[in-house]
């Protein structure tokens, strides 16, 4: 959920997302993600993904 103060528009938008990762080893992560917005407001979806090293 996002909430907007001090905003002409002050209305709280509702995501519904989903993700997974992969650990190709113990210090390397790949990840993915989806969503998109609930309600009658404009229509968004996002998506993207990742890499994470660890040292």
């Amino acid at each position: 959920m996002f909430s907007r103060h001090g905003s002409v528009d002050d209305h709280i938008d509702h995501f519904h997302n989903y993700g997974l990762y992969f650990y190709a080893t113990p210090d390397f992560q790949f990840d993915a993600r989806i969503g998109w917005r609930f309600g009658d407001h404009v229509d968004q979806a996002f998506w993207g993904g990742g890499v994470s090293v660890r040292f």
